[in-house]
């Protein structure tokens, strides 16, 4: 399968329309396939925003929800005999080669009980989950753990990963699933600890996709103020308030001019934004690409997220660094990754001011983000992804 063209179907819970890094990984995979040569096919549940995917040739396969939850990310699709008859006539009827989930509930479940009843081979993505903590948090998670059971039929395993219920709650979904899947993916060497040290294996590191960028990104601004870029959703566990807070610093210290800081995602009122913040609203990943070719680098202050956060591999892809807070991050990134000073605003703070009194230091992570664009290439991971299947048959 490794040399041969291949037809292959990527399934997910989560709606294209979802602003997600599971479902930026699933687009970022789904076009390098196409770009290498492959068949697409993508079922997710029913979304908009498509367009993207037909204009790089991915064929859609739209799955209507069991239970209709509107503006949900996370539409419910049970792992039913209908979900599994529709996914059962596509993968005969399109002749599906290899099927990819990149969720943990009902239609990654439905699309991998099916493939194994067909004796197709499968791959499971483990994505990560951010941290769910807290009192309410706790006391929900044996509900959680219930629902996950009667969406996907699987009975979750129950692994004691990091002491709090929902954390290990939504881990143990995953590793759940992995049992049904002949392959385990995870884009990070900590993830795949973690699955390793509950039983799952063997579990394969295989970075997120990235398709390719039509033309070479220009070098960043030369004059100006330092430009930055924050791009996710408006969760807590993203920390944009730590952002804001490191930004008021900054301008205490060099003025309200110095630094820039564009950030895509949601709103904010204005009067909680600093003078050098400009907050765009939710963004195609096109603006987004335009805001960091006009960026001298991204930011990510979350922390204890066991995924590979999509805007830095997007800002890789734009040959721009990333500044992170949390040293397990930088650590998987390599020097394409600028450690702050330590995980309070305070340290971001005083990175940022670094970087913006002399713009040199970025000049080694630059590199290093152009080093990892020129070795992330389309090829480079569907080889990879189908030599696993090889491999795994081939046992």
């Amino acid at each position: 399968m490794a040399a041969a063209k291949a037809t292959v179907l990527l399934v997910s819970d989560f709606p294209l329309s979802a602003m997600r890094g599971e479902r930026a990984a699933l687009v970022e995979q789904a076009k390098a396939f196409a770009e290498s040569g492959h068949v697409v096919w993508v079922a997710t549940p029913r979304a908009s925003e498509t367009a993207e995917l037909r204009k790089h040739g991915v064929r859609l396969f739209e799955v209507e929800p069991s239970i209709s939850a509107p503006e949900s990310d996370l539409p419910v699709i049970r792992n039913s005999v209908r979900v599994r008859r529709c996914l059962g006539t596509l993968m005969l009827e399109e002749r599906i080669d290899l099927v990819v989930t990149h969720s943990d509930f009902g239609l990654a479940a439905a699309a991998l009980t099916t493939a194994r009843s067909l004796e197709l081979p499968t791959i499971h993505t483990v994505h990560g989950s951010a941290p769910v903590r807290g009192r309410t948090a706790a006391a929900m998670a044996p509900l959680a753990r219930h629902a996950h059971r009667v969406v996907t039929g699987i009975r979750p395993t129950r692994h004691r990963f990091t002491g709090h219920p929902m954390d290990d709650a939504r881990r143990n979904m995953a590793v759940a699933v992995c049992g049904a899947a002949d392959v385990v993916v995870t884009p990070t060497t900590r993830q795949a600890r973690a699955l390793r040290e509950a039983g799952v294996g063997p579990v394969h590191v295989v970075p997120n996709a990235l398709g390719r960028r039509p033309v070479e990104p220009p070098p960043a601004p030369e004059l100006g103020p330092l430009r930055l870029v924050w791009a996710s959703r408006f969760t807590p566990d993203k920390r944009l308030d730590v952002l804001l807070n490191a930004i008021r610093l900054v301008e205490i210290r060099l003025g309200a001019h110095a630094v820039r800081v564009d950030v895509a995602g949601g709103t904010v009122p204005p009067t909680r934004t600093p003078v050098s913040v400009r907050v765009h609203g939710r963004l195609s990943s096109q603006a987004v690409h335009d805001l960091l070719l006009c960026g001298h680098a991204a930011v990510v202050c979350s922390l204890e997220h066991d995924g590979q956060p999509m805007t830095a591999l997007e800002a890789f892809r734009d040959h721009r660094p990333v500044i992170v807070s949390d040293i397990r991050l930088a650590s998987e990134f390599g020097s394409a990754a600028v450690l702050t000073d330590d995980e309070t605003a305070f340290g971001l703070a005083t990175t940022i001011i670094e970087l913006a009194s002399d713009r040199t230091l970025l000049r080694p992570h630059t590199a290093a983000a152009i080093e990892h664009a020129r070795l992330a290439t389309p090829e480079r991971h569907t080889d990879q992804v189908l030599r696993l299947v090889a491999g795994s048959r081939s046992c």
